[in-house]
């Protein structure tokens, strides 16, 4: 496992070095099968098997790759391949392979956190839905857990996101001014009478970065390692018993459960903590906490817990609500309030507190959008909505709107129905209801136009991109096909609605491939062809697709580094506003063909054919050597269909035609979909003034008419400067110093 471990003794860092043992590749810390987030301990002589353990270098058994070569290199559990292929002698070779770039992310084989040499930060995914778990009432101990405690980084804010749900004032504790990388038993609380944290092991104190690679929120304090115990007992001061709270994150780069107990009994329940950036906050009060003790459940399993707070003011007097039955009493103490399991609030009256004594609002079940009103959190058995009233949500309960399912089955355009947004699988636009929900009510693509997305490069799987596309589809499923070992059959295609392919390494059989993605075309599939289909380097696709007429909308010959200009304005290029990569091909459309916007190098950047059930979409290799709005590019190519009637635009006279469908726009008339003529900007055939920069001669023309300089919306009378710059020339070279030329 990968610790979180610094190799580091007397100050020194001793850093990881390449091993090589019968076919065993060396790699950084952080991509081992097995290395560490923490490692402090003299350094000694090791096996294999230790360096495995994280007790050295980091290894890794790397698979043999597939014999064929890539039109860029990569690196994967099948295919570490870490020299770049022939066709691109600059390829950004993934950093998996060499280690560098690859921070904060589990390597295939696991791996644990104390500090590596390779690990930087990450970002998690918070809930936005932290802290609803309600104290239980009736124990001498009450446990906060905010969130999910199934789910992985749930619980991971700052700690004043849940200070609201302690009945007294909590402090964070300070920097510990022990010596770090050292072993201690003990930490001041930051309370004014003072008082010590006891541990009952002796743990080593450490810092995010120094001997401790990760923690969450952005907090870089000191943590406690267990120096491998999977069990800590924490003792509180006498007089600091009644709130304490820490955060818990385990050694392995992985999602770990925990568990915490009091010493009367009282225990958290099993909860999940991730040791990638997934320190989770673990909270208690309660009258007379002594101790707390936090075990991993597997008993195998080391950690670190730091990030401590406590309640300095245990003594005092307030108001006492019983969250079960919204009574509360005044001039309680606060100790005796707590033995009765209610929740006391210190110099506090009843009538001050914020939400009121057990927090009545609006009780909704966001399945039925059956709503209760003045219902208290603790009844409350749906989704709870403080101090709010069932008629004055916004939106109303359940949020209802207008869903189309996804998947759909065939072409054919299905109905849309009213439901709640929780009860929709498929695509769903809030608060639109009847007559309004409607097929074309969903943009760009009808309700009913779309299914599954089969994602079937030369190259291996992708498993992010195709859940970031899924997403973006509404939830319709993205599979993935290898073509490199096989060809998909027309029955197989013919359960999505599009296919997505790229070249990089050899297709088992690239003509075959072709052949059945123009089947599936003339079957009424949607085919995105990506980057390197056509033959600019080594491996490329053959087929139908390709050599037909028809199918395949660009031809190009060579490839660059290329963006995307952001001229589109197409159905292709909605939502796309930025698109790169290092791999582009130097697409032309061809004369039968559509395209939709530009790259800054002057090349199309979107070709489709005169259905768009072919797009050529150069420099698309997904998410892997693509960077921009790829996912949505994708998403669009898929889903965009030449449905419905819009402003037909002749290029060359600038006469504009609305309610026209795209089979009837012919070139050189441009078709806008979703837009109609009094909407184009620039306006058709954008005029302006055409300037001949070697004449100065000026005439007001069309874009598409002017074979020169050509200034959109501008008057040839307004140019400044003038039509070719005029001004005052001294020609060069000279004959002769001592004359001057006019």
């Amino acid at each position: 496992m990968v610790f979180k471990r610094w190799a580091g003794v007397a100050g020194a860092v001793l850093l990881c070095t390449s091993m090589l043992v019968a076919g065993v590749v060396g790699l950084g810390p952080s991509q081992g099968a097995d290395a560490s987030k923490n490692s402090v301990a003299p350094v000694k002589a090791v096996s294999l098997t230790d360096a495995i353990r994280g007790t050295a270098n980091s290894v890794a058994v790397v698979e043999p790759a597939v014999a064929t070569e890539a039109n860029v290199g990569t690196a994967s559990p099948e295919e570490p391949a870490i020299s770049e292929g022939p066709n691109a002698p600059k390829a950004a070779v993934r950093a998996a392979a060499t280690g560098a770039g690859n921070v904060g992310l589990p390597s295939a084989g696991g791996s644990d956190k104390m500090m590596g040499t390779n690990m930087g930060p990450f970002v998690p995914y918070v809930t936005p839905e932290i802290g609803e778990n309600p104290p239980i009432p009736g124990r001498a101990a009450t446990f906060v857990l905010p969130g999910d405690p199934d789910v992985t980084y749930e619980g991971v804010d700052a700690p004043a996101t849940y200070y609201d749900q302690f009945p007294c004032e909590l402090t964070p504790f300070g920097p510990d001014p022990q010596p770090g990388l050292t072993d201690v038993t003990s930490v001041e609380t930051p309370c004014e009478d003072g008082g010590y944290l006891l541990f009952s092991t002796p743990l080593s104190h450490r810092t995010i970065g120094s001997g401790w690679a990760s923690w969450s929120h952005g907090y870089t304090g000191d943590v406690y390692y267990t120096n491998g115990a999977t069990s800590v007992t924490m003792t509180l001061p006498e007089a600091q018993h009644c709130g304490f709270y820490f955060y818990v994150e385990p050694n392995p780069f992985s999602a770990i459960y925990f568990t915490a107990v009091t010493d009367d009994g009282t225990s958290s329940g099993s909860f999940v903590a991730h040791g990638s950036s997934g320190a989770r906050f673990v909270g208690v009060f309660g009258g007379g906490i002594l101790s707390v003790t936090i075990s991993t459940d597997d008993g195998a399993t080391d950690f670190a817990v730091g990030e401590f707070g406590i309640c300095c003011i245990c003594e005092g007097e307030g108001a006492c609500c019983d969250p079960s039955t919204g009574d509360c009493t005044e001039n309680v103490d606060v100790m005796d309030c707590l033995d009765q399991g209610f929740q006391p609030t210190i110099d506090t009256l009843c009538d001050d507190l914020e939400p009121p004594c057990g927090d009545p609002g609006a009780c909704c079940n966001e399945y039925t959008g059956v709503c209760v009103d003045v219902e208290l959190a603790v009844d409350c058995l749906d989704t709870h909505y403080s101090g709010e009233q069932c008629e004055e949500m916004s939106p109303i309960c359940g949020n209802p709107g207008c869903c189309c399912w996804a998947p759909q089955s065939g072409e054919e355009i299905e109905e849309p129905t009213e439901e709640f947004e929780v009860n929709c699988v498929g695509r769903f636009l809030p608060g639109v209801l009847e007559p309004e929900c409607e097929p074309y009510a969903f943009e760009p693509t009808p309700c009913g136009m779309q299914t599954g997305i089969l994602y079937a490069p030369s190259q291996p799987d992708n498993p992010d991109y195709r859940a970031l596309l899924s997403a973006e589809m509404g939830g319709s499923p993205v599979d993935y096909f290898d073509p490199r070992t096989a060809t998909p059959t027309l029955e197989l295609l013919m359960e999505y609605s599009c296919v997505q392919t790229w070249a990089n390494y050899a297709y088992a059989d690239a003509t075959a491939m072709g052949d059945v993605l123009a089947d599936f075309v003339d079957a009424g599939g949607q085919v995105i062809l990506g980057q390197w289909c056509l033959c600019t380097a080594g491996n490329c696709l053959s087929g139908r697709i390709m050599t037909e007429e028809g199918y395949c909308p660009a031809t190009a010959t060579s490839y660059s580094s290329d963006s995307y200009a952001g001229d589109g304005s197409g159905c292709q290029t909605l939502g796309v506003d930025s698109f790169s990569s290092s791999y582009f091909d130097q697409t032309t459309t061809l004369e039968w063909a559509t395209s939709d916007g530009t790259t800054t190098n002057g090349y199309d950047f979107i070709s489709m054919n005169s259905s768009w059930r072919v797009s050529y979409s150069p420099g698309n290799l997904a998410t892997d050597y693509s960077t921009g709005d790829v996912v949505m590019l994708s998403a669009n190519l898929c889903r965009c269909s030449p449905v419905g009637f819009w402003a037909c635009c002749n290029i060359t006279t600038g006469v504009c035609t609305d309610n026209v469908e795209l089979v009837d726009c012919v070139a050189p008339d441009q078709w806008h979909y979703q837009q109609d003529c009094a909407d184009l900007v620039p306006v058709c055939g954008i005029p302006g003034a055409c300037c001949n920069p070697y004449t100065g001669e000026c005439t007001p023309e069309l874009q598409a008419n002017c074979d020169f300089d050509h200034y959109p919306g501008e008057d040839c009378a307004e140019l400044l400067p003038d039509c070719g710059n005029p001004g005052c020339c001294c020609w060069y070279p000279q004959s002769g110093e001592p004359t001057i030329d006019e």
